[in-house]
């Protein structure tokens, strides 16, 4: 390794270490100027540079699965604090190409007990995934129309049905950063803990 990366690598990591910067905040900053901030900025030219603009690149299998361990853990954080009995692990990832959409879906079970089998990113290519993929939108349409249905819009939307969570949105890299999947995880806690209060 360059001797000057290896100063430069040491030196942000001493900076960080000396102002206290969590784990989180560090995913918000390295994700801030690997992603958004070349997204955004005038002298990005993604011609030039040979590849899509960072933040509406298709993410990689690799980052949703990072998207979604991510977004259990802060939920599982989030409901252990407040004594709840269940905890969330992942399901599945389907991706309908034709309309680059993206549906991730999580599994809740009660705490203690076997966890959600391990992450998967399927791919939609099959007609079995497509009709599945078709029968939640199906389902997530019929709960939309419903007055008080568990449904609610996050830069996409986010469907509780039984003990399934599933979170539609554009398949673009923006929308399934480690970032995102912390602020989707408060806003879900946040509407679980008021329809509990509005019950």
């Amino acid at each position: 390794m360059d001797l000057y990366i290896l100063r430069l690598t040491l030196f942000i990591f001493l900076v960080l270490d000396y102002y206290d910067v969590g784990k989180n905040e560090r995913i918000l900053i390295e994700e801030t100027c690997n992603i958004l901030k070349p997204s955004v900025r005038p002298s990005f030219d993604a011609k030039d540079e040979g590849t899509e603009t960072p933040s509406i690149a298709s993410p990689l299998d690799s980052e949703i699965k990072s998207f979604q361990k991510k977004l259990c853990e802060t939920l599982n954080r989030f409901t252990s604090k407040l004594g709840g009995k269940n905890c969330v692990g992942p399901a599945f990832s389907l991706v309908q190409n034709e309309n680059r959409l993206r549906l991730v879906t999580l599994k809740l079970s009660v705490r203690g007990k076997r966890r959600p089998r391990g992450i998967t990113a399927e791919i939609a290519s099959n007609p079995s995934d497509d009709e599945r993929f078709i029968k939640i939108l199906t389902r997530m349409e019929t709960a939309l129309a419903e007055e008080h249905a568990p449904f609610q819009y996050l830069r996409g939307f986010t469907f509780l049905d039984g003990n399934l969570i599933h979170i539609l949105k554009p398949n673009i890299r923006r929308h399934w950063t480690q970032t995102a999947a912390m602020n989707d995880a408060d806003k879900i806690i946040g509407y679980l803990a008021d329809a509990k209060g509005a019950k």
